[in-house]
């Protein structure tokens, strides 16, 4: 469980063997057949992390596990489909350690980075190709 604002950079393949709610565990304990041991999200979350604890009292971190469990799931799966805007984020339970508007304020940074990663990526595009 975190205990810190957690933002996930990398999400993994295989390694999935504990079963879900229902009972379920995926085929050949992998997300994607044939797909990459790892994917990696285009959102730097170094910067995300130091936007956030240089603005707010939650501390940030990276990590680069999300567990091999429904979290690391999705993010594999939705990486897969647009590494460029997928991002996943851990929050700790309220009030251990943080309030509500502590956190939310956290997020709200973290959203607002991400953001500018993305204003910036469509920036170059953009640059890349001019109207005509």
């Amino acid at each position: 469980m975190a205990e810190e604002l957690t933002l996930e950079q990398l999400a993994h393949n295989n390694g999935y063997k504990s079963l879900d709610n229902k009972g379920s565990v995926p085929d050949d304990s992998c997300c994607i057949r044939s797909g990459p041991d790892t994917l990696q999200s285009n959102i730097e979350m170094n910067k995300v992390c130091s936007a956030v604890n240089g603005s707010c009292d939650v501390k940030a971190i990276v990590s680069h596990n999300a567990g091999r469990y429904l979290c690391d799931f999705i993010y594999y799966t939705s990486l897969n489909i647009d590494p460029r805007r997928t991002a996943f984020v851990h929050v700790p339970p309220l009030d251990k350690p943080y309030s509500a508007d502590q956190m939310a304020k956290a997020v709200r940074l973290a959203i607002l980075a991400m953001l500018d990663q993305l204003d910036e990526d469509e920036r170059v595009v953009k640059d890349d190709f001019p109207e005509s």
